[in-house]
């Protein structure tokens, strides 16, 4: 496979497969880059913790362009800003919990880059960014044996329990379009 270098951060593969400049894969990039907004703004995240940084290549794409659209549909817009309020939050309780923990050296963290098409996508990278310090410390504790390995999910299950509910609420309505041809195509009316 001969790669295309769309970026000096973004490498795309013959198979459609987006590589960061550490060679990590990055899912989403395309249903983002389709989004036609007037402003935007475009990031190479550095992050320290490989739980958060996972979860940014993972999920932050599809969950910011879901998110993008249901703000725009009838009511949509205060559900989308309870969950994300809701990322914050616990986010910010996290880093404070965590204040306690020695801090990691300074390192440059792995990039991804990012691009925010919105103010509530802007918003929850700002919760993963805090998220990712809390994380970067949680592990910097287990490894220096100041926490066992066995608490750091005690410290990290609301965050992750808020960002599954908000990641659960982009995805609802794809998996009930999905049910519903399923049904469809099994009675044969589909």
């Amino acid at each position: 496979m001969d790669p295309l270098q769309t970026s000096p951060d973004i490498t795309v593969l013959d198979n459609g497969t987006v590589l960061t400049a550490d060679g990590l894969a990055l899912k989403g990039t395309d249903a983002v880059e389709i989004i036609n907004v007037r402003l935007e703004n475009r990031v190479d995240a550095a992050f320290h913790s490989w739980q958060v940084c996972r979860l940014v290549r993972r999920d932050f794409n599809f969950v910011a362009t879901k998110l993008f659209h249901r703000e725009r549909r009838k009511g949509g817009r205060e559900q989308v800003r309870s969950l994300l309020h809701e990322v914050q939050l616990q986010a910010e309780l996290l880093e404070l919990e965590c204040q306690s923990f020695e801090a990691p050296p300074e390192g440059p963290g792995r990039a991804v880059p990012l691009r925010l098409v919105s103010p509530t996508a802007a918003g929850l990278f700002k919760a993963f960014q805090k998220a990712d310090a809390a994380f970067a410390r949680l592990n910097h504790a287990v490894a220096n044996r100041k926490l066992a390995e066995n608490l750091v999910h005690g410290y990290t299950h609301p965050f992750e329990s808020a960002f599954s509910d908000l990641k659960l609420y982009c995805s609802a309505r794809n998996q009930s379009e999905k049910l519903a041809r399923e049904m469809a195509e099994a009675e044969g009316i589909a």
